[in-house]
């Protein structure tokens, strides 16, 4: 399950988490974020020990411009409150996967 976070939210959810966490950062009016949008809902589906979270751009302008995010779809992922993994554009279920297990 992916659970919205907010500018409000993303320091307690997300840099303050112990776990791992995948953060999909999305716009309502991005086609490939349309497409896109599933696999990380399957993914979320999947791993028991990674937090999945999903942030709408166009509502959270604060962490959108603390981590620069110009384009979306975006994906990052934080461990212990440190951003691990920055994965730019839409990509297949498989691409996805591979780059969460790195």
């Amino acid at each position: 399950m992916i659970t919205p976070v907010t500018d409000q939210t993303f320091n307690e959810l997300v840099l303050n988490s112990e776990q791992k966490v995948l953060v999909y950062f999305w716009t309502s009016w991005c086609a490939p974020c349309k497409g896109f949008s599933p696999i990380v809902a399957q993914l979320s589906e999947e791993f028991e020990d990674i937090v999945f979270y999903k942030m709408n751009l166009d509502e959270n302008p604060e962490v959108t411009l603390d981590f620069s995010i110009f384009s979306v779809p975006t994906v990052k992922i934080f461990k212990n409150g440190e951003l691990v993994k920055d994965i730019l554009g839409a990509r297949t279920k498989r691409q996805l996967l591979k780059d969460i297990q790195e």
